[in-house]
């Protein structure tokens, strides 16, 4: 199903797609109003990049993301993280696209397993994650897309070779379908979002996505595993047996 767009290379496709929406204008009926509130949140003054020219890595704080993501791809992500602050001990991955910018964190420790008041992710306020996806700039056009929960899988998958974009929330966004729907109408969108518990925001992302895309599916891996704990096996098998929705 891997695609190429002839003539553009992935940096100026991605450019493109971010700002002209003339081949898809029915789409974007409510693209102004989206625009005025475009989203321009700053990231925490603690913010740490992981890999930070003339900076040592500090090997304790981001011992969580060394287990799970390679450095080549926390580079590319820009993701960093806090040792003091509202987001102390987490790792603080930015988010990008069209609509504006801001950023996520994830405990880094676990702790929000044990303490109640200390939640697994902490994000600014504002209704921003309805607006952006994460990996946005990422997306190579004309490739496969893989639609997500969670930044951890975007970055996983991207290490697989694989286009994905994450919602970052339990359902599929105004700004961001809008995003979505400049895409071109033959793009193959594969949701791998566990259909068993969670089969209501895959039937939310075919209603609102169905009347553009003609190919739609969703793909399912072993019990137990997410993409952000996939092996590049368990990925790829899932999306090339990805059935029709």
């Amino acid at each position: 199903m891997i695609k190429h767009v002839e003539g553009l290379s992935g940096k100026e496709a991605r450019k493109l797609l971010g700002s002209e929406y003339d081949s898809t204008k029915p789409a974007f009926m409510k693209k102004k109003a989206i625009e005025n509130k475009k989203w321009n949140i700053d990231l925490p003054e603690e913010f740490i990049p992981c890999l930070e020219v003339g900076r040592v890595p500090e090997f304790r704080n981001i011992q969580y993301l060394k287990d799970r993501i390679q450095n080549s791809t926390l580079k590319e992500f820009g993701v960093g993280f806090c040792k003091t602050g509202l987001c102390w001990d987490r790792a603080v991955i930015p988010v990008s696209s069209p609509f504006g910018q801001a950023w996520t964190a994830r405990d880094a420790t676990d702790k929000w397993k044990e303490d109640p008041k200390r939640s697994k992710y902490y994000n600014p306020r504002g209704g921003w994650a309805n607006d952006l996806l994460f990996g946005w700039p990422q997306y190579e056009a004309g490739s496969d897309l893989i639609l997500v929960e969670g930044p951890f899988d975007v970055m996983k998958l991207y290490e697989y070779g694989l286009s994905a974009m994450a919602l970052l929330g339990k359902e599929l966004g105004q700004g961001q379908r809008a995003q979505l729907l400049s895409l071109p109408a033959d793009t193959y969108v594969v949701v791998l979002i566990d259909p068993e518990e969670k089969r209501w925001i895959i039937d939310d992302i075919r209603d609102k996505l169905s009347l553009k895309f003609r190919n739609m599916f969703v793909g399912k891996l072993p019990i137990g595993v997410d993409p952000g704990s996939s092996t590049k096996k368990q990925a790829i098998d899932c999306v090339d047996s990805a059935e029709r929705i």
